[in-house]
């Protein structure tokens, strides 16, 4: 039961690392692609643009460190916290990286905003640009395609970055008081039947800082087991 477990957690892990991986270099090849056009035909680069580009290529890194993670180096209960964080930071960066691409969330008909200003999609227009330069501008729809792209697979990474740490709180809370027939620690030591038949009758229920403290301590260690298995 165990091995199987510990094997289930770490192919959903790698599952969700994949995702995530996706969803980030989809965004970074697709804003290496405007910010490359852009400068190669001296046009203004907004700082959105910019930070787009970092936030998505930190992400595409902290992606393929997650790999190596699962694959060779768990076990470490740090390292497993470190993760917890770290993917509730991407989440949040993806929501601004949605906000950043909102203008792809329209039909991209008539009047639109792209990086490359706003413009009327109709007939192809584009905006002026000097010819001969090693990448093309591309017209105005085709942009808000792009940004069409980026905003689905932004809403997609907000909620994937956080899953793996939401399922080992589940897994975790499923686990509470019955360590010895699973393979991932509980929240909290198994009581007694005594004490907690006593605490039972008393109406005792943990602490949220209690219960905060010991999701921590759980999330850190799911996450360092499963990657070791």
């Amino acid at each position: 039961m165990a091995k199987f477990g510990g094997i289930a957690l770490k192919s959903i892990s790698l599952f969700i690392r994949t995702i995530q991986f996706g969803c980030s270099v989809v965004i970074l090849g697709i804003f290496a692609y405007f910010l490359a056009s852009l400068s190669n035909h001296n046009l203004p680069i907004n700082n959105h643009i910019r930070a787009t580009e970092g936030i998505s290529g930190a992400a595409t890194l902290y992606t393929i460190v997650g790999f190596l993670f699962v694959c060779c180096l768990g076990g470490v209960a740090f390292l497993g916290f470190i993760s917890i964080l770290l993917d509730f930071a991407f989440a949040g960066a993806f929501g601004y990286l949605a906000w950043v691409n909102r203008a792809g969330a329209s039909r991209c008909s008539g009047v639109v905003n792209t990086p490359y200003g706003r413009g009327n999609v109709n007939g192809g227009n584009r905006i002026e640009y000097d010819d001969g330069k090693f990448t093309t501008v591309p017209s105005f729809y085709t942009a808000c395609r792009l940004q069409t792209a980026c905003f689905a697979v932004a809403i997609v990474g907000g909620y994937v970055f956080p899953f793996p740490t939401s399922l080992t709180l589940l897994v975790s809370e499923l686990c509470t008081n019955i360590s010895s027939q699973c393979f991932l620690p509980p929240l909290h030591p198994p009581l007694s039947h005594a004490h907690q038949a006593s605490q039972e009758r008393e109406g005792f229920r943990p602490w949220p800082k209690e219960r905060l403290h010991g999701w921590i301590r759980s999330s850190s260690l799911l996450a360092a087991q499963a990657q070791a298995r």
